[in-house]
């Protein structure tokens, strides 16, 4: 795309994205005076069946304005990132997928082979002890019709995928994140703090506490997509290989790691952070190894009286080291009751987002969507809050390979891209978690 298409292509999103802002707005506005209308009602004993009914659907309406302007949001991200001049390489980019398409570097100039050569090999030796030269690297561009041979997606792609995963996986998103090389991340992590007191100079001194150390262990995982084209689509060179391949690629990806983020076993998989022990936090002692959880103060879910107070000592039992870059994590439904929450004066504790790609924000936090988190059930853990960057870590091994395969399935092509990823909590006392319970 030519850089005057972008940039018109850019303020056309724009100008879509401060109307569905505006729209945004708007519903918020009917959902609130319309509750506003329903407690008024319940306080009169008056009948309220249809003005909840008219509720629940501006309630819906603005769950599917806040999808669309999210959307909107992370396809504009994504179309920077396609169409950065500092991410990409047309050239090795384009002369990749026709060796996909092709089964061959047969059609490429020679100077476009040694190109994509050079950057395959780059590419394979840094995630590979076996080390290949460019002339091996350009052996097997030239024969993987025949030999269904294994190629290294060049490092532009590979990161425009997790790119991806980054606009629309919000854990992924806010989580630390280290490439390595081998199988495991491995690190000393401080398990308790170290004591200090004051003493005068003739006291006896007493010993202080010297900090624990444990270890974080973190393993990657294989994580694949085997999408099949047809070979006389393949044939038709006005498929778009890029489209066809990458865009379900990071699709595929993106909704794996969106479930493994926060329910994954830890087994083939990362682990997520609904799966590690809890434990119900008094702020007196650390428990590594476990999440603390406030309880919302009712078997099923809110507190009828002061059902926000459960989100404020959740707030409190938050290290202050950690408040500064604090967010919630919650699913739609769930944000939909908390948004109605007040404070003593009235005032509304969940305020929208005023700025087009910012969060909107519960008692000053931000606050960020997953589907993946559960609902406001008995003895679930709805409410994440803390500080996600210190409290999880997303480990990439080096290297996204595909291999092409006409065999499996005759009529088609097969692609089978794989990669290697991990996740787990590396600071367990830097999130805190909402529990449905009594106490």
């Amino acid at each position: 795309m030519a850089n005057e298409d972008f940039i018109k292509l850019t303020e056309e999103v724009k100008n879509g994205i401060e109307q569905l802002s505006k729209k945004l707005h708007s519903t918020l506005d009917e959902e609130r005076k319309t509750y506003e209308e329903l407690l008024a009602k319940k306080a009169e004993d008056k009948a309220v069946s249809e003005i909840q009914l008219k509720l629940e659907k501006l309630e819906a309406a603005h769950n599917e304005a806040q999808k669309a302007f999210d959307k909107e949001i992370a396809d504009m991200k994504l179309s920077a990132t396609n169409n950065s001049s500092v991410n990409d390489d047309e050239e090795v980019k384009k002369a990749f997928f026709d060796v996909l398409r092709c089964g061959t570097d047969a059609g490429l100039a020679d100077k476009t082979k040694g190109r994509l050569a050079e950057v395959l090999t780059k590419s394979y030796n840094s995630c590979n002890d076996n080390h290949k030269s460019v002339e091996q690297i350009k052996s097997m561009l030239s024969g993987i019709d025949t030999t269904g041979g294994l190629l290294v997606v060049p490092p532009f792609l590979e990161a425009s995928i997790w790119k991806f995963a980054e606009e629309n996986v919000a854990l992924y998103n806010l989580a630390a994140k280290t490439t390595i090389s081998g199988p495991q991340y491995k690190r000393d992590a401080r398990t308790s703090e170290a004591g200090a007191s004051w003493e005068g100079e003739s006291d006896t001194w007493p010993a202080t506490e010297t900090p624990e150390y444990g270890q974080i262990e973190i393993n990657v995982h294989k994580l694949i997509a085997y999408p099949s084209i047809s070979r006389d689509l393949m044939e038709d060179a006005r498929i778009n290989m890029e489209a066809e391949i990458m865009d379900f690629t990071r699709e595929a990806f993106s909704k794996k790691i969106s479930k493994a983020m926060i329910a994954g076993t830890g087994k083939r998989q990362p682990h997520g952070l609904l799966m590690y022990p809890t434990v119900k936090d008094t702020k007196v002692a650390d428990n590594w190894g476990s999440i603390g959880y406030v309880a919302t103060g009712k078997a099923d879910g809110f507190a009828t009286s002061n059902p926000a107070d459960a989100l404020i000592d959740l707030q409190g039992v938050l290290k202050s080291a950690y408040g500064n870059r604090a967010a919630w994590m919650m699913n739609r439904a769930v944000g939909t009751t908390i948004r109605k929450f007040k404070n003593t004066d009235g005032d509304y504790l969940w305020q929208p987002s005023l700025q087009a790609g910012q969060p909107p924000l519960l008692l000053g936090s931000p606050v960020y969507f997953d589907a993946n988190m559960p609902d406001m059930e008995a003895n679930k853990f709805p409410i994440a809050f803390g500080d996600f960057n210190a409290a999880m870590l997303v480990v990439n091994r080096r290297g996204m390979t595909v291999i092409r395969d006409m065999t499996s399935k005759p009529g088609h092509v097969k692609f089978l891209i794989d990669t290697r990823m991990g996740a787990g909590v590396r600071n367990f006392e830097a999130v805190k978690l909402l529990k449905v319970a009594a106490s």
